[in-house]
């Protein structure tokens, strides 16, 4: 659930619901356009969504493409939109282009989701039964991303 604004948007598996009011009798009963909605994040004033074939900016219930390039994880925090697909992981910028940062050497690797900390990005995913946890810092200089390194393995099934 993203609160942004006077709006409430949740993901209700692949459909993402908003209203301004949700205590109602209706509930969430208002919706955004499509559907296969795999991820979303809070990005300023607005919401940034993927549905593995594209990432879309969403504003007030009305989303226009932010890219079309295969997205299946997103993530904003510390001024950057981080986005994922499969094992690759990119920066996508306001206007929808997109940096590839790095691509995992393991192909079964998929990108899960992240968290921003006050020093960088925290991304994860999963290979199998194999997780990861990596950390992604930014440079203080010239605030580029730095390429993201092992943070913490997990145990198998974890």
């Amino acid at each position: 659930m993203i609160a942004v604004d006077d709006r409430i948007y949740w993901r209700d598996g692949g459909t993402i619901r908003h209203d301004t009011s949700p205590e109602g009798s209706g509930g969430f009963s208002s919706t955004v356009t499509g559907s296969g909605y795999v991820d979303i994040t809070q990005y300023g004033n607005k919401i940034v969504s993927c549905d593995g074939a594209a990432t879309w900016s969403i504003d007030n219930g009305s989303r226009t493409a932010l890219g079309t390039d295969p997205t299946d994880m997103v993530l904003y925090g510390n001024g950057r939109l981080l986005a994922g697909h499969d094992g690759e992981l990119f920066e996508i910028d306001g206007v929808g282009a997109k940096a590839t940062m790095w691509t995992h050497p393991n192909a079964d690797f998929v990108w899960k989701g992240g968290v921003a900390a006050p020093n960088g990005l925290y991304v994860f995913g999963t290979a199998g039964l194999t997780s990861e946890v990596y950390f992604v810092g930014i440079d203080d200089a010239s605030t580029a991303l730095f390429a993201p390194f092992t943070a913490a393995p997990l145990t198998p099934n974890e």
